[in-house]
């Protein structure tokens, strides 16, 4: 958390050792008034698994914005 409504995330998740590792990068900002933006990179070589990561990432690059009302 960067304090400033930014959030960057990070990692990897082990498919079948280091050799199949996939990394994922996240950023979520709060635009403010339940308004919020989501962008995220997983690597496209992943087999078997659509959801990477805490955020449940999807594969490929994903830009998703919200709304809460």
């Amino acid at each position: 958390d960067m304090g400033n409504g930014l959030t960057l995330m990070a990692g990897y998740y082990d498919v079948e050792g280091w050799a199949d590792a996939e990394t994922y990068l996240a950023a979520s900002y709060d635009l403010g008034g339940g308004a919020s933006l989501l962008v995220s990179h997983v690597g496209t070589d992943a087999e078997n698994d659509d959801e990477v990561g805490a955020g449940d990432y999807q594969l490929g690059t994903t830009i998703e914005l919200s709304f809460a009302f």
